[in-house]
């Protein structure tokens, strides 16, 4: 699942996933990802620290709260400017991983496959 208001973003990791074997999830703020969250278990979860509404940073401490969810990975992607990927790495603890935006795509993909299989899809 990808958790992030730019629209943007959230498309161009769509098309980074699209040739493998995965069910791609989407949410812009951290009330849509709460709810998707909990109906559909995600098995990964990249989220930007800043949605709609604010509430990207309070994501990953709601997950790790939660015992039922805390073991699904959280990666926090962040526009790396001012020095904002450290500030994020002190506020989310709990998360597993942290990348710099912009990110290119495969880099994207080795970080994912960290914590998820990643199999091409078979011809059909």
């Amino acid at each position: 699942m990808v958790v992030d208001c730019d629209v943007n973003f959230v498309e161009s990791q769509r098309r980074v996933f699209r040739p493998y074997d995965v069910d791609f999830l989407a949410a812009f703020n951290g009330k849509q990802a709460s709810w998707r969250i909990v109906t559909e278990k995600p098995d990964l979860i990249i989220s930007d620290t800043h949605t709609l509404y604010g509430d990207g940073q309070n994501l990953v401490q709601w997950l790790q709260d939660n015992t039922a969810l805390r073991s699904i990975p959280v990666i926090v992607a962040s526009n790396d400017s001012d020095g904002h990927d450290i500030r994020c790495q002190r506020m989310q603890p709990a998360a597993d991983e942290f990348v710099a935006k912009p990110i290119a795509s495969d880099q994207m993909r080795q970080v994912v496959s960290r914590y998820i299989p990643l199999t091409l899809k078979k011809p059909l």
